[in-house]
């Protein structure tokens, strides 16, 4: 049984505005984990190294900034 609320049009996520969030996803994952690895020294603790969770933060902040950018459409 479908729930009524998955028939509604107007609720519908685009495909490509899907796809731009995967793209989102994957480029700022790729960018900051490079970061990481530049910033962070090799012998550093990365869960309690203050780069890496700063890093962290801002990629979440990416991703979810892309996440409601596609809601909102």
């Amino acid at each position: 049984m479908t729930p009524p609320v998955a028939r509604d049009a107007s609720l519908r996520v685009p495909g490509t505005h899907l796809l731009v969030v995967a793209g989102v996803v994957l480029v700022t994952s790729l960018v900051l984990g490079s970061v990481q690895a530049v910033l962070v020294p090799s012998n550093a603790d990365v869960i309690y190294s203050p780069t890496a969770m700063l890093l962290t933060s801002a990629s979440y902040l990416v991703i979810g900034a892309a996440v409601l950018w596609a809601a909102r459409q």
